[in-house]
């Protein structure tokens, strides 16, 4: 179960990552071409034991998301100052609520790396702890980023958030 579970988030992913590489640079024919190459350099890089060579990529990962939510949210609050409040185009629930419950699952999947990171931590005993406060802090951080930009731009809301950037 678990390997059909992680086999269907990888597909989603390679859709993600091939969806947002098109759409940035304007290329939607190859979508295949683009999953394709994107499974074969994920596949030479599942073969690294050693995932602490990885650390400084992930260092600069965090940065960029960092940096990416901090200047959406400066835009977006900008916006919604010039515009005197929040946008007039708010939709209310629609018949897609059942979807955006599948995103949220989606966003909080990770059940491949919290047990890993449970056994390798220092303090096992307060992991359950540690991961209701990173938990906690990604549904604050979700809920103040979406509830923003969707007060801001309403139903005008890109299917990427950049799209509504200057």
């Amino acid at each position: 179960m678990i390997a059909a579970t992680q086999y269907s988030f990888t597909i989603a992913f390679f859709s993600f990552i091939s969806e947002t590489i098109c759409s940035i640079i304007d290329f939607q024919q190859e979508k295949l071409l683009i999953a394709v190459l994107m499974t074969v350099g994920m596949t030479g890089l599942a073969w690294v034991r050693d995932i602490t060579k990885f650390s400084f990529a992930f260092l600069v990962g965090v940065l960029c998301l960092a940096f990416t939510w901090l200047t959406v949210m400066f835009f977006t609050v900008k916006q919604l100052k010039e515009q005197g409040g929040i946008s007039p185009n708010i939709q209310p629930i629609s018949n897609n609520y059942p979807i955006m419950i599948s995103f949220s699952i989606y966003s909080f999947e990770g059940i491949g790396i919290v047990m890993p990171i449970m056994q390798t931590t220092a303090v096992p005993e307060r992991f359950g702890t540690i991961l209701i406060a990173a938990i906690t802090t990604l549904i604050v951080m979700y809920l103040i980023f979406s509830m923003t930009t969707y007060l801001t731009f309403g139903d005008q809301t890109g299917q990427f958030i950049t799209e509504n950037m200057p």
